[in-house]
């Protein structure tokens, strides 16, 4: 695989993320829910002034829960039918 492959992949891969997102964010309410308690988490960070290691496991923690919505809506979305 050459460089120019590579980096095809790597654009297509990150369409089908962004499309995900998009998607994500459109059909899914929590999602959105889940995005303003990160930013209000992310808010409250800058004002409070935590420890670095403090700051760093809740950035953590929201982003890791944005991408659990997101697998959970698939499985919801893609899931079997019954």
């Amino acid at each position: 695989m050459n460089i120019a492959e590579e980096i095809r992949r790597i654009l297509r891969a990150a369409r089908y993320s962004l499309d995900g997102w998009r998607h994500g964010w459109r059909e899914e309410k929590s999602l959105r829910q889940w995005v303003g308690v990160n930013l209000a988490a992310w808010v409250a960070l800058v004002i409070l002034r935590p420890p670095l290691s403090a700051c760093a496991l809740i950035v953590a923690q929201g982003l890791l829960l944005l991408a659990l919505e997101l697998v959970n809506s698939a499985i919801d979305t893609n899931g079997p039918r019954y």
